[in-house]
């Protein structure tokens, strides 16, 4: 029999709470140098150390810059992107580190520059061997006459001149496409050098900084253009992160209709007036980072429980405005919380419902996570499914997206495509890989069930208690059962227990399968759902399981509180 931790220990629930030193503002250990964005990535690595200062890639306006750079290999093909896109010989452009894109409209598609045969042209061949021990062009009438064949096989000849370079030259997949075809070597002191028409090879005789006596290095074409001042100034500047939309993380590409690009970015400025940032104290001098949702212009913010049940610090309006705030109530087992703060007219988010959302519709989440620069962030993803409350079995209902909700962004909104509020962003489920612990679906809080929740808080003005059972049971199947080597008994399979609960005193343990609550057969989390719904914090209730490997008990198990709560 397979262990039951190894079959469902793969996936880590995340809280989003961000812990935080109190005298950082931000942590450039944490925050993100590249990642997707619509129609491209953005990246930081070739800007400099500032992660929120960068460049992007995109496929913007027809001109497939993105598509090449993944086709050619990206940062290992091509490197980082250098610049901006600029007009070079009356064409759209973009450097990377390796190479310079050009956009030919007549085909459609993007040319790589022949950069050293341009730099030639400028007039750089005494500076490139000057400043970049790199010779100039041999003369290549020969060329004159031959077939492509033949002038690619006359040139690529001349690397029989050194056995190393050659080697790593034809190493390369692709070596006329990303290097060009070699125009001349030479002896350059300390160095052996090959000029190609896109690239440079060097093999080092001495060991340098950058590489051992023997080694084979290349400089790279789009580096070397933007040390020769051959691409505009303004294209080398690097670029803010701030009002990037970040698209799924780890999961490819995410194509977008220009219609849909349009309405993401408008339910984006629709609801950034009414996301704010939360700051709790979480004891000895350190500080969490939380977002929250204004559904009130009298001050009413929605945020998670998580967030809230630590002393609030302050919170800090799009304006730039720091409040300070009280806590109304809490629903812990819902993770939901309603605080307020002494202003009003405030820009409250339009309600929406989460009822009308279908696997595969866009929605857009916005928060505070200092893992992307310069927050807060626009991340936009797609549906995959509404579930129940598997957890504490309470009346909500969790929006389970592909969108990169990471820490920081806890109760913070989910919005529809028009800009209404259909969740709380609250967890982020992780899978443990060979590579490490990488994100892979979030999941937000219905905000049908968690309005009457917050309607209830507001009209008690006080926090809502729940009996808790303590065990995470999930519907299984037969072949969840033939998959992990177990006998199939109908019901809902226990998955995890928390030790300090009512669950794990009265012996219900991981890997029994809960059959029948108070006599009822649980078959779906709904159906215990509702039973627990009919029982007070206090009640005693029976619960019938079946080990898998054999023989059944019922346990009467008393419920408790929320844990941390009375």
């Amino acid at each position: 029999m397979r262990r039951l931790s190894t079959c469902f220990s793969v996936l880590i629930l995340c809280a989003l709470l961000m812990p935080h030193t109190a005298n950082a503002a931000s942590n450039d250990d944490e925050t993100l140098p590249s990642f997707p964005i619509i129609n491209g990535a953005y990246f930081s690595q070739a800007a400099g150390d500032d992660p929120a200062m960068g460049y992007t890639i995109t496929d913007d306006d027809g001109i497939a810059f993105y598509t090449t750079f993944r086709r050619l290999g990206g940062i290992t093909g091509v490197g980082f992107p250098a610049s901006g896109r600029f007009m070079f010989n009356g064409f759209v452009s973009q450097a990377t580190q390796k190479a310079i894109f050009q956009w030919n409209p007549a085909r459609g598609d993007v040319d790589l520059v022949n950069v050293f045969d341009v730099l030639s042209q400028a007039g750089l061949d005494g500076w490139l061997q000057a400043q970049k021990q790199t010779p100039p062009s041999f003369d290549n009438s020969a060329d004159a006459g031959k077939s492509w064949d033949q002038v690619v096989a006359r040139h690529q000849a001349e690397l029989d001149w050194n056995p190393a370079i050659k080697a790593r030259y034809f190493a390369d997949s692709d070596p006329v496409s990303h290097f060009g075809l070699p125009q001349s070597y030479a002896d350059e002191g300390n160095v052996l050098v090959v000029r190609c028409q896109r690239a440079v090879f060097q093999q080092w005789k001495v060991n340098v900084p950058w590489a051992q006596a023997g080694e084979v290095t290349i400089a790279n074409g789009g580096d070397i253009a933007k040390d020769a001042n051959l691409l505009p100034a303004a294209a080398t500047k690097p670029a803010s992160a701030r009002g990037l939309i970040a698209t799924p993380l780890f999961r490819g590409s995410f194509p977008l209709t220009n219609d849909q690009i349009n309405a993401v970015r408008a339910s984006s400025n629709h609801i950034l007036p009414s996301l704010v940032r939360i700051i709790v104290d979480l004891g000895d001098g350190g500080i969490g980072l939380g977002s929250g949702i204004i559904i009130d212009p009298n001050g009413l913010i929605l945020t998670n429980a998580h967030v809230a049940v630590h002393p609030i610090r302050s919170v800090l309006l799009q304006n730039g405005q720091s409040l300070p705030a009280t806590l109304i109530g809490t629903d812990t087992l819902a993770d939901l919380a309603l605080i307020h703060v002494a202003l009003t007219g405030l820009p409250a988010a339009d309600i929406g419902q989460s009822s009308a959302l279908q696997g595969g519709d866009i929605v857009v989440g916005v928060g505070y996570t200092p893992y992307f620069p310069s927050p807060p962030t626009t991340r936009v993803g797609a549906i995959i499914v509404s579930e129940p409350d598997a957890q504490n079995y309470t009346p909500i209902r969790y929006i389970v997206e592909t969108n990169a909700i990471l820490p920081g962004d806890s109760g913070g909104p989910l919005v529809n495509t028009a800009g209404q509020l259909v969740g709380i962003n609250s967890q982020s489920v992780l899978r443990r890989t060979s590579l490490g612990i990488l994100p892979l679906f979030s999941r937000s809080i219905a905000i049908d069930g968690a309005m009457p929740i917050i309607r209830q808080i507001i009209s008690t003005g006080a926090s809502i208690q729940r009996p808790y059972l303590g065990a995470i049971a999930l519907p299984w199947t037969q072949e969840d059962a033939t998959r992990m080597e177990l006998p199939y008994t109908p019901g809902l399979l226990v998955v995890d227990v928390d030790h300090r609960s009512p669950a794990a005193k009265a012996g219900v343990r991981e890997g029994q399968v809960i059959v029948a609550v108070d006599g009822m057969q649980t078959l779906t989390v709904g159906s215990l759902i509702g039973i627990l719904a009919k029982h007070s914090i206090g009640d005693t209730i029976t619960v019938t399981t079946v080990n898998p490997l054999g023989g059944a008990r019922t346990v009467s198990i008393v419920l408790g509180g929320s844990p941390g709560t009375a």
